[in-house]
């Protein structure tokens, strides 16, 4: 203090760049020791975030779905979450053998959720439907799950293992959220399917065939940054214009664009088809309604729609599954709306954290659901 003023200490140009370079090496020492500790810890386990349900030699040419698996396949598959091994039977059916029938039957079709991508085959929910009724009745649930395919390449899979296996019943799948634009998009790919030496092509390449996702340099070079980037980064849509982006969410849209109302129109086309086929068959048909992690949170839910430039009033979170419950009510076909069931089991907790897919927890809900919906509605016999 001189003469009562206070003294104002003022750094030196010289000292002002020190803080600044103290602060920045203090910062570049400790990334570098985040990523010492995650190339130890995970090393290249985030490098692949993606399962190809596609690999090389895992798929043959068929006439009538277009493609199926290989018979005899037998292959681990990997992705960030999961390892899993992959079996395949002498059908093209992720499954076991099936010889002469003498139990009741049910011919499950679907996708990726009913083939158990990221499960083992007796955690998948099929075989878990099959142990929760075969406490009270003898029965064979057949996985006849096909990945990545929409309801036209379901009704092609009951068109061809329907008069083989001779199920009592078929429960159709669907995946609201994806299967009304899948449904456009591998209607197209399966009309493009080419037969090369017995191996399903599109175009000039092969479908099975090794896939990389496109990922940035600096994705690839730090470990930290992928651990970080999965932790941090809040969940990510596509918003722009086009029918093969950010199509899951406009299926939600009250006002929903053209293609979305012509998908709508396949998918209960194809639904209708695979009715007329189990009739034809002496086959009754269930429905079964599956979720995703943002249909069974509504905080994840109010996150997601602001981000998408319409806002919370644009959608409806319930329109496609009352789309196809709908058709269930008018045709007289049982159906299972699972979003109940899987929310009050956990909700999220059902899912793998980085992957759209059930986990072995949300298979084992979904099975146990199923088992009861199956007993419910009286859609498998007692006995042959």
């Amino acid at each position: 203090m001189r003469g009562g003023a206070a003294v104002r200490y003022r750094p030196t140009f010289r000292q002002f760049i020190f803080g600044v370079l103290s602060i920045l090496v203090g910062t570049l020492a400790a990334l570098a020791v985040g990523e010492a500790v995650c190339r130890i810890a995970h090393g290249d386990k985030y490098l692949n975030i993606q399962c190809n349900l596609f690999p090389p030699g895992s798929l043959v040419y068929d006439a009538v779905t277009g493609w199926t698996y290989r018979p005899g396949y037998v292959g681990r598959w990997r992705s960030m979450e999961y390892e899993f091994e992959v079996r395949i039977n002498a059908l093209g059916l992720r499954d076991r053998e099936y010889g002469p029938k003498t139990k009741p039957r049910v011919l499950f079709v679907g996708d990726s959720f009913v083939f158990g991508a990221g499960v083992a085959i007796e955690q998948t929910f099929v075989r878990q439907a099959e142990q929760a009724l075969a406490q009270r009745r003898p029965v064979e649930c057949i996985n006849a799950g096909h990945a990545a395919t929409g309801p036209d390449t379901y009704l092609r899979c009951v068109q061809k293992y329907a008069p083989v296996l001779r199920p009592e019943t078929v429960v159709v799948c669907v995946f609201p959220e994806t299967d009304f634009s899948d449904t456009l998009l591998f209607r197209n790919m399966w009309e493009a399917h080419r037969n090369v030496n017995g191996e399903p092509c599109m175009g000039c390449e092969p479908l099975a065939r090794e896939r990389e996702m496109s990922v940035g340099g600096l994705y690839r070079a730090s470990a930290l940054y992928r651990y970080l980037g999965f932790r941090l980064r809040c969940f990510s849509i596509v918003s722009d214009t086009s029918s093969d982006k950010s199509a899951w969410l406009r299926v939600y849209l009250k006002d929903p664009p053209e293609w979305v109302r012509d998908a709508k129109a396949c998918v209960l086309a194809d639904l209708e088809g695979m009715r007329q086929l189990c009739r034809a068959h002496g086959t009754t048909m269930g429905l079964v309604l599956l979720p995703t992690e943002l249909n069974v949170d509504p905080t994840l839910w109010r996150r997601v729609a602001p981000r998408t430039g319409y806002g919370m009033d644009a959608f409806d979170p319930d329109q496609p599954f009352h789309w196809l419950a709908r058709y269930g009510a008018q045709w007289g076909v049982p159906c299972l709306d699972l979003r109940d069931a899987v929310r009050k089991a956990g909700g999220r907790d059902c899912f793998y954290k980085h992957d759209r897919h059930p986990n072995e927890k949300g298979h084992r809900v979904i099975g146990e659901a199923i088992a009861r919906f199956l007993e419910t509605e009286r859609l498998v016999p007692a006995g042959l």
